[in-house]
């Protein structure tokens, strides 16, 4: 009966190699021989996973510095300046970002009397997906806010009482991509246009704004724009009391849907779909059931950790992002978690994910544990090319207008010594990061994960069945010295013969978050914390998680660690909660379903046969209707002089 369980409890998961997902081509052909190899039998596997232990231990750092193929590295915003023309992908904005936008037809002038050019009008898309907010304007280099309704301007917004440059300059009208008519007055300006703007431009779907600025000598240019906002509303489990959340948050239900910063929730929104204005779907389409909410859950929390820089409070990990509708959703999903050193993995069809400090441990082995009969390797170090002992990095600067800024160097005297004397620089961009401190603890968490080189390559017993990437477990071994020692499984293999569960191990330790903040005076003090949806810091207690945030003392595991041995008795109590939610939430008991669901492909198990291309949006292309709203127009008076004369 016990074989038999067994046997029924891996069905889906015969023959299958599971690794972290990841979207480049390399790490992603690398999957998919693992996927074949895994056919051909215990013994093959086996060689494979000794040949690729070192790779597949690759630490979080080495991977993020893995460029995708014709990837350049962006070190600020995605979107600098106004673009124009009709064949620009659609783009969306998660989180706290700043974009330039897209002109969506060309400028037009208006006038009072007989001079049509006293008024200059741009019409600019900054999302093809519902925003929550517009929270500033950044005009030549002038960030304000148009908040102020101008009285002489039925409808229009100037700007604000505290910064008067523009004031009855410049006007702004804004539509979040909720509306259902067109601009009414765009549509009695200029309804009389060569082109004219009439009621069939709704833009339905599209966040666009529409800034007005009346003709001034001062100008030396046509007006430059660039808008900070507040991305668009996401799905939080956490607050849907239908799930075991608390809150009127509901997956069906996209109006009850809040802003958020969180990187992992927009991992979980992209992992289930993301539905545009035209009802296509911008994701994988994932099911709710093969997300678990014990570990998702876990992750979020730990992102929205307050940790301390010295002068201010923020949350442990934040993102904001822009992205376009022809990227693969893996890769915007790889570029997100770039924000918090995250990675996601994909085993039987269930998604897992690890952000921060190494979760608890759901297992632990000792050295009669391994099956000898199998072949064991170990890697006590990695290549040098992919070694680092000094980190750079760079990020958009919020507070100064969102250009790029560099983050002080962080190094190590002694890892410098080990390495011969030699400084091995990672320079790491993150565009995706706008917190000085958050940029600072990335930095030292990734390169310091970097110095953790030891990789194991062992078999275990069919009661490690249950464990999944990303999972830790603790290893007492006499032979390698070790003394509950923590190990990261970063890929797994079933031999379809013995049931044997072949891993590839990494090494991690919670060292890895303790901080050294610098150039603490240039840290912005801001302590206020933005709302988005999450469990106040007051009700997310650091003591459930595996180090303090800010001293990074050991904390005792909610739950003590079980011997892989115990683990024969119950063969998916692996499956458990791997912590406790703090609270508001409590999240239902999971159980994650090993079977693949009626009508999919049972071999389809690896995460290289996600085909990402056919989860895309098929419309990347932006509409061309407005486009050709407006014919070519030559304004003499708002050139610059240059073309004046």
């Amino acid at each position: 009966m016990k074989l038999r369980s067994i046997l029924a409890l891996t069905t889906a998961l015969t023959f299958a190699v599971a690794t972290p997902a990841a979207a480049d081509p390399i790490t992603g052909a690398v999957a998919a021989i693992s996927a074949g190899l895994s056919w051909l039998g215990g013994t093959t596997v086996g060689a494979f996973i000794l040949r690729t232990a070192v790779s597949f231990g690759l630490s979080t750092l080495a991977n993020m510095l893995s460029p995708r193929q014709g990837q350049q590295a962006q070190r600020g915003i995605a979107t600098e300046t106004t673009t124009a023309g009709g064949t620009a992908p659609q783009t969306v904005i998660l989180g706290t970002y700043a974009t330039g936008g897209h002109l969506e037809c060309p400028m037009m002038t208006h006038g009072d009397g007989d001079d049509d050019q006293d008024y200059l009008t741009y019409v600019i898309s900054v999302s093809d997906h519902r925003i929550s907010e517009l929270t500033h304007v950044i005009v030549n280099g002038v960030k304000d806010r148009f908040t102020t309704p101008d009285s002489g301007k039925s409808g229009y917004y100037g700007a604000t009482a505290n910064s008067s440059k523009y004031r009855g300059r410049a006007w702004l009208r804004w539509h979040d991509g909720t509306q259902t008519t067109a601009d009414q007055k765009l549509v009695e300006t200029y309804g009389a246009y060569e082109r004219p703007w009439t009621e069939d431009h709704i833009l339905a779907g599209v966040a666009y704004a529409v800034c007005t600025f009346r003709y001034d000598s001062g100008y030396k240019q046509y007006p430059e724009v660039k808008f900070e906002l507040k991305g668009a509303p996401l799905y939080d489990p956490r607050q849907d009391g239908s799930v075991g959340g608390v809150g009127d948050q509901r997956w069906d239900d996209p109006d009850t849907w809040q802003f958020t910063e969180n990187p992992v929730v927009m991992v979980y929104n992209l992992l289930r779909g993301l539905t545009l204005a035209d009802g296509s779907v911008y994701g994988l389409a994932v099911d709710a059931d093969d997300l678990p909410l014990d570990r998702w859950v876990a992750a979020m929390n730990t992102c929205d950790e307050v940790s301390s820089t010295g002068l201010a409070l923020e949350k442990r990990y934040t993102c904001g992002i822009e992205f376009s509708l022809d990227a693969e959703p893996l890769a915007v999903i790889e570029d997100i978690l770039k924000s918090c050193g995250g990675q996601v993995a994909e085993c039987g069809g269930v998604w897992s994910i690890d952000v921060g400090p190494a979760p608890f441990p759901r297992a632990h082995i000792v050295d009669e544990d391994i099956i000898v009969s199998s072949a064991r390797d170990r890697a006590p170090f990695r290549g040098i090319a992919d070694t680092y002992n000094c980190i750079h990095g760079s990020h958009p600067d919020l507070h100064a207008n969102w250009v790029a800024r560099d983050a002080p160097t962080f190094y190590r005297d002694d890892w410098i010594q080990e390495d011969d004397g030699r400084r091995l620089v990672a320079e790491l961009a993150l565009p995706t990061v706008t917190q000085y401190g958050q940029v600072q603890r990335l930095m030292q968490e990734l390169v310091t994960d970097n110095r953790l080189m030891v990789t194991h390559a062992l078999t275990l017993p069919p009661t490690a069945l249950g464990l999944l990437p990303l999972d830790t477990l603790t290893w007492t071994s006499t032979r390698n010295s070790y003394e509950n020692k923590l190990f990261q499984i970063v890929s797994k293999a079933i031999d379809p013969h013995t049931l044997n569960v072949k891993v590839a191990l990494r090494e991690r330790s919670p060292g890895e978050y303790v901080y050294d903040y610098y150039s603490s005076d240039e840290i912005y003090e801001d302590p206020a914390l933005p709302y988005d949806g999450s469990p106040p810091p007051e009700e997310n207690p650091p003591e459930n998680e595996y180090t303090d945030p800010v001293t990074g003392d050991p904390l005792e595991p909610v739950r003590p660690v079980t011997s892989l041995r115990m683990l024969a008795r119950s063969p998916r109590r692996a499956f458990g909660k791997s912590r406790i939610a703090p609270k508001p939430f409590l999240p239902k008991a999971q159980t994650i379903p090993l079977s693949p669901r009626s009508g999919s492909d049972s071999n389809r198990t690896s995460v290289s046969n996600c085909r990402t291309s056919d989860f895309g949006c098929s419309r990347t292309a932006r509409s061309s209707t407005s486009s050709r709203i407006c014919g070519t127009f030559v304004c003499r008076k708002w050139a610059p002089p240059c073309a004046r004369s």
